[in-house]
């Protein structure tokens, strides 16, 4: 894998990262990625669960900020309701929203950790800017815009025998 794409660390959860272990390693700062990284692709609810874990950032020292590509209602709902400060589409790999997310922290980008569950936006983006990447293996299948992207994409998440099940659904009910 190119290193540009390699993430500092993998995990299979956002669950499985220990903020007291980031705050030893000095981060101070965590950008959080939304679909497939804390919660599954185009959900309307965030699991029981998370509220518990950024909890558990928070009091080990952590600022934290959303950063999506994806945009909307859903989005600024779901992250005002875990109450976490969220930049909406980003465009990530660009690094302008990661950037403003570091403004928001007040931290910069040798003291930010990001975690994310794509290697072509949320690690390169990440390495890019100089932040200690973590990638979590993607909660559903990743919906993208190009058939390119998504087959790269998969080539690189099946690199690590990572797969998940498909979900697509709205949150009003209504089929994709």
């Amino acid at each position: 894998m190119h290193p540009w794409l390699r993430p500092a660390v993998r995990h299979d959860t956002i669950y499985d990262i220990d903020p007291a272990v980031l705050v030893a390693r000095g981060m101070r700062g965590l950008i959080l990625d939304f679909d497939n990284t804390i919660v599954p692709w185009g959900a309307c609810e965030a699991p029981p669960a998370l509220a518990g874990w950024l909890r558990g950032a928070r009091a080990a020292g952590l600022q934290l900020c959303i950063v999506s590509n994806s945009g909307g209602h859903r989005v600024v709902t779901l992250a005002r309701a875990l109450d976490v400060p969220v930049l909406t589409y980003a465009w990530k790999p660009w690094r302008g929203k990661l950037r403003r997310a570091l403004a928001v922290m007040g931290t910069t980008a040798a003291t930010t950790a990001l975690v994310g569950d794509d290697p072509l936006t949320d690690g390169l983006g990440g390495n890019w800017l100089g932040l200690y990447t973590i990638l979590v293996r993607p909660k559903t299948n990743i919906s993208r815009p190009t058939r390119f992207v998504r087959v790269v994409q998969q080539a690189v998440l099946q690199s690590w025998r990572w797969a998940g099940a498909k979900s697509r659904r709205r949150c009003d009910g209504r089929p994709p």
